[in-house]
């Protein structure tokens, strides 16, 4: 017959035999421990490149978040405005009303009905009496905003980078989801503005990657009394995390396995409400004090461009949105659709990221309804990226056409303030309500299943 060779390919060894006119292929070999080796190490290049890239990238966004940090510390009466990031002068202007509050001598009753003004921008007061006690207990005036404010943005780079990093099955895709989270518009907006929804939104985060933590349920106990303080923390401190927090518990409460665990869920709800009837008397002046943006740098369904557009084309506008959502959520309802909502319940941190995604899309579908917030509220779209970025990958390649457009939508509404101009319409009339519909569908299916044990 002649000579035989053994050839090695990209997936099978394959034994060749040379005849007197050409060569033949006659069986293929089994593949061999080392055959599995060489074959990594020929796929790794481009992975590894592509993990260096997003290591870099994640590196990068750190030190151009701590840069401005700096800046805001050290140059607080200065103008500077990273790429196109509205600075304020002086900067950390919305923790300035707590801090400048906090040095003066007016009661908290005197400031919420605005008989005082301690803000140096002149702003009705709009925080909540534990945010202002806490402030004061501490010591922290006017003189500590900056340290402060740089002490917000630290901590907001921690929680987002812990929640990514637990939550995100694939270190390459943490890093650029971190990154591209840390770099968005609204994350750098809050941090400019000393804004106190940094610390609410990272307190938040921590509370289901307790209650559910990737590596099991080791020390649930105590991870449930730590979760049950900070959801109490959260809403104390702003009301608007009770909109998630308490129907998220509400759902565990009922679908909870173990009975005689039971008690976690609603300690949670319990502590969470509890957040709200301390200071229940104040929440109408409140929320007659809170600015209400119309459009443009802002985030609401009600935010339909009023000031500009007048009543009528405001409501048509309004009307829109409330069809783009519905459009969007029936059209998910369909069965092929499957593969956008549901990955494996038996991997623990995808369901870990489920009850984060869960629990936040409650308090992004309810704030987006029944408020109007600046563009900064956008952070607690984070917390349902780590669950979709994890069944992505699984998904069908006939949905590739809907993820990429949920991906895309995503980053657009995280990027396009940078761009400024109207391309803000096309976010607040279409992309918001896109989005939100498909919050609603997942929200719709998850109702039978909101415990993945349930």
């Amino acid at each position: 017959m002649g000579e035989a060779f053994q050839a090695v390919g990209s997936t099978r060894r394959v034994l060749f035999i040379h005849t007197k006119s050409s060569w033949i292929a006659l069986m293929p070999l089994p593949i061999s421990p080392m055959d599995r080796k060489l074959d990594s190490h020929l796929a790794k290049p481009s992975t590894g490149r592509l993990h260096l890239f997003a290591a870099f990238a994640f590196f990068c966004s750190l030190a151009y978040t701590l840069a401005s940090l700096a800046s805001y510390y050290f140059s607080a009466g200065g103008s500077f405005a990273f790429f196109r990031v509205p600075r304020m002068s002086p900067v950390f202007a919305d923790l300035r009303q707590l801090t400048h509050s906090s040095s003066c001598g007016s009661s908290f009753w005197e400031l919420l009905a605005n008989t005082s003004n301690c803000d140096p921008f002149q702003r009705p007061f709009n925080y909540t009496w534990p945010s202002l006690q806490l402030l004061r207990s501490l010591g922290i005036g006017a003189e500590g905003t900056e340290l402060t404010g740089a002490l917000f943005g630290v901590f907001g780079l921690i929680a987002v980078s812990v929640f990514v990093f637990a939550l995100t099955k694939g270190r390459t895709k943490g890093l650029l989801i971190a990154t591209a989270f840390i770099m968005s518009f609204p994350f750098q907006l809050a941090i400019e503005r000393g804004n106190h929804d940094v610390i609410v939104f990272g307190v938040c985060l921590f509370v289901p990657l307790l209650l559910f933590p990737p590596e099991g349920f080791g020390g649930q106990t105590a991870k449930a009394i730590t979760a049950s303080a900070l959801a109490f923390s959260a809403v104390a401190l702003k009301v608007f995390p009770l909109v998630g927090l308490a129907p998220w518990s509400f759902g565990l409460a009922i679908r909870w396995p173990d009975r005689r665990a039971k008690w976690i869920p609603i300690l949670i709800l319990v502590m969470s409400c509890l957040g709200v009837l301390i200071q229940i008397g104040d929440l109408s002046q409140i929320m007659a004090n809170t600015p209400k943006p119309d459009g443009g740098t802002s985030f609401g369904f009600l935010a339909s461009y009023q000031s500009r557009l007048g009543g009528m084309m405001a409501m048509i506008l309004t009307a829109f949105k409330a069809a783009v959502v519905v459009f969007i959520a029936y059209i998910l309802r369909s069965d092929r659709f499957d593969g956008l909502f549901a990955g494996s319940q038996d991997d623990q941190r995808l369901e870990s990221s489920r009850q984060a995604a869960l629990m936040f899309s409650c308090m992004i579908l309810v704030t987006w309804l029944v408020s109007r917030s600046w563009d900064y509220r956008l952070v607690i779209c984070l917390g349902v990226v780590p669950y979709f970025a994890n069944i992505f990958d699984n998904a069908s390649p006939a949905l590739k056409t809907p993820k990429t457009s949920i991906c895309l939508g995503t980053f657009f509404l995280f990027y396009e303030q940078y761009v400024g101009g109207r391309i803000g319409v096309v976010s607040d009339a279409l992309v918001q309500p896109a989005l939100i519909g498909f919050i609603l569908s997942f929200l719709l299916r998850s109702r039978k299943t909101w415990l993945a044990s349930g």
